[in-house]
């Protein structure tokens, strides 16, 4: 009991440190924001591993289109999860059935913008950027994608989505058309 009080106690310290709120809100100039990712450079072999995560994501375009279950699924990790926008998580079977039924969402857009960090020869995380109108209201999607790597025979060349969570961003005012 004494230990949760400590440890509250230093959280409500950390909450009181003052900070710069306007740092972390949307500027609205969506090209301006982008800049500030800037991955590292990549070597040979996380070029080669980059070419079999955008294969994967090309593969799991296709699959969506086709509104192939079983394509679509062999392309996620067993314990896939999603944080969704506003707040819904989902597992590989939601999202699969999610996907089967309505051809998609994140899985069937070729990202505006995209940058790819190879973390090891076993994982990977994309950070992709789209735009366009969500309920009639235009709003800028960044979605970061966590890949696995595991046997050759799975997915693609071994490479799953193991996680996802997709960030929107209503525009403050929508580019002109």
């Amino acid at each position: 009991m004494i230990a949760r009080f400590w440890a509250a106690a230093a959280c409500a310290g950390i909450l009181s440190i003052p900070v710069t709120v306007n740092a972390q809100v949307f500027s609205g100039d969506w090209t301006a924001e982008l800049k500030n990712d800037i991955p590292a450079p990549k070597t040979a072999q996380q070029k080669r591993a980059e070419e079999d995560i955008l294969g994967l994501q090309a593969a799991l375009r296709a699959a969506v289109k086709a509104k192939d279950k079983a394509a679509v699924e062999k392309y996620y990790t067993p314990d896939f999860t999603m944080t969704h926008g506003a707040g819904a998580v989902h597992n590989k079977q939601v999202r699969v059935d999610f996907i089967a039924a309505s051809g998609g969402g994140y899985e069937a857009m070729t990202p505006d913008v995209q940058s790819i960090r190879i973390i090891s020869n076993n994982a990977a995380v994309s950070i992709a950027n789209n735009s366009g109108n969500l309920g009639g209201k235009f709003t800028y999607i960044r979605y970061l994608i966590v890949y696995a790597k595991g046997n050759p025979s799975e997915g693609y060349k071994g490479w799953r989505e193991a996680a996802a969570q997709v960030t929107m961003i209503p525009a403050k005012d929508p580019p002109a058309p």
